[in-house]
C-alpha cells in the first residue's frame, strides 16, 4: 500500500509523505479530522454527504480547510491509483508553531491530505462473523460531539487486543448497553424489510 500516490497541501505524492510528523499536534494531541467515503465497483459512494461531514467536523475543530476542488483530486487520486473498491480518505490536523508551544496552536500550520486505498471486506471469504460483544464501552457522547468525526480510536484497539481468541472482530457498547459500531465497521440489522441502527 505504500506505493500509493497521495495528495498533501497542495502536491501529489508518494503516499509516505502526505502524513503528519512526530511533532504535528493532530498526532501527538489529536487534533485533527476526517471522513471517508467508499467507492464500490469504480463509483462514489454518497460523496456530498461524506464531505459535508467532513466539512463540519474541520469547521468543529477550527481547523480552517484550503480551497480545493475535492472532485478533481478524487479523480486524480483514481487516475493514479486505480482501485475499483476504495476508500477515499479527507483528513485535516494541526501541525506545530515555529515555538514548539502546545498554547500556540494559533500560529500552528493546518495541513491538508486526501489518499485513496484498498477497502478491506470483514471476511475476504464472505463467511460469516463471529463478533464479541465487548466489555469495552465506546466513548461517551458527551465526551465528544458525536457528529463530528474525531482519531480517538483507543477504545476500539483496546477492545481487539483483548478479545477471545474464537472472534473475529468486536462491537462495542455504550454505557447504557446498546450496540454502538465496530472498528471500522457500523452495525445494523434487517427485520421485516426494514434496517435498524444505533443512533
Amino acid at each position: 500500500m505504500i506505493d500509493l500516490i497521495g495528495y498533501k497541501n497542495g502536491e501529489f505524492l508518494p503516499l509516505e509523505y502526505c502524513g503528519p510528523t512526530i511533532l504535528d499536534f493532530g498526532f501527538i494531541h489529536c487534533d485533527a479530522t476526517y471522513d471517508v467515503m467508499p467507492i464500490y465497483n469504480g463509483k462514489a459512494f454518497c460523496l456530498d454527504r461524506h464531505l459535508n461531514r467532513f466539512v463540519a467536523s474541520a469547521d468543529y475543530y477550527k481547523l480552517k480547510l484550503p480551497d480545493v476542488y475535492y472532485l478533481g483530486i478524487i479523480r486524480e487520486l483514481y487516475k493514479r491509483n486505480p482501485i475499483d473498491n476504495a476508500f477515499v480518505w479527507f483528513m485535516v490536523w494541526r501541525g506545530y508553531p515555529e515555538s514548539g508551544n502546545p498554547r500556540d496552536i494559533e500560529n500552528a500550520p493546518i495541513n491538508f491530505a486526501m489518499y485513496i486505498k484498498p477497502s478491506y471486506p470483514l471476511k475476504v471469504d464472505g463467511a460469516p462473523m463471529n463478533v464479541e460483544l465487548s466489555h469495552g464501552l465506546r466513548v461517551n457522547d458527551s465526551y465528544y460531539w458525536q457528529q463530528s468525526k474525531n482519531m480517538a480510536w483507543i477504545e476500539f484497539t483496546q477492545s481487539q487486543l483483548i478479545r477471545g481468541s474464537s472472534y473475529d472482530t468486536v462491537v462495542l457498547q455504550d454505557g447504557n448497553g446498546y450496540i454502538t459500531e465496530g472498528p471500522g465497521f457500523n452495525v445494523g440489522f434487517v427485520w421485516e424489510d426494514y434496517i435498524y441502527t444505533p443512533l
